[in-house]
């Protein structure tokens, strides 16, 4: 199977300029809870005990050969609460589903994400930053897809990803791409959030069109990565000097 990588790779040129492809693909991204090391009364630590160790939400890609959109799905099937036992008895709490959205445009080779930190709306305008992955001789497959995988660091974070050669265009979850086919799963966050694909339509007739976020405050990765640090910052000094969690010290 080895032996078949580079004859493979070697005829997805031919494969992309044979083809025009659109679609959309419905993942199920889940993160892994951690609240280890988290400082907290005894009451909330007791509630993050009950509380479910992962979160999934549905999300979608829109996509063709030109630029996509990825962004929450919301399905009708899956509940938006869950029941956990607090210090008073069982509660309902509503799960967080951050109308966040993330577009690239491949022919311009740029990127935005309308992204929500700290009770605002931010627009992360920038270009699209170049991804060097290394693919191995590994596949497997994901729905009825061929897939074979491709390693990277973004960010000092470890992304593995699985791309389907068959369907060439250069796109997947998050923003994610550059390799020659769609990702159909990822693994991210040292393994902490994993993104897998649920279900891939190709070229239908009533695909929702393909529209750039422009609301929110416009800054750069840089500016956002510098205004979500302070900000980090300055809830760590407030639960340091007895300000978080809703309790005081004296």
């Amino acid at each position: 199977m080895k032996k078949l990588i580079p004859f493979l790779l070697a005829l997805l040129p031919l494969i992309v300029f044979a083809q025009d492809i659109s679609g959309r693909i419905i993942y199920k991204e889940t993160f892994k809870m951690d609240f280890e090391g988290r400082e907290m009364p005894p009451h909330m630590q007791e509630m993050m005990k009950n509380m479910p160790q992962e979160q999934s939400v549905k999300k979608q890609l829109i996509f063709d050969q030109h630029h996509s959109l990825f962004k929450t799905w919301e399905d009708p099937n899956e509940p938006v609460a869950a029941e956990v036992e607090g210090p008073g008895g069982w509660m309902r709490m509503m799960m967080m589903r951050p109308e966040e959205e993330t577009y690239v445009n491949q022919d311009e080779n740029r990127i935005a994400q309308k992204k929500d930190a700290f009770g605002k709306t931010f627009l992360v305008k920038d270009t699209l930053p170049k991804v060097s992955w290394k693919i191995t001789g590994e596949m497997k497959q994901v729905l009825d897809y061929n897939c074979m995988k491709a390693t990277t660091v973004i960010d000092s974070n470890e992304v593995e990803a699985w791309f389907c050669p068959t369907l060439p265009v250069s796109v997947g979850p998050e923003g994610v791409g550059q390799l020659p086919g769609i990702i159909l799963e990822a693994s991210l966050r040292k393994g902490r959030m994993s993104i897998v694909a649920q279900k891939v339509e190709l070229n239908p007739e009533n695909l929702e069109e393909i529209t750039e976020p422009n609301k929110g405050k416009e800054v750069t990765s840089a500016e956002f990565k510098t205004i979500v640090a302070e900000k980090r910052k300055e809830m760590r000094e407030m639960r340091q000097n007895g300000g978080g969690w809703g309790g005081h010290r004296h």
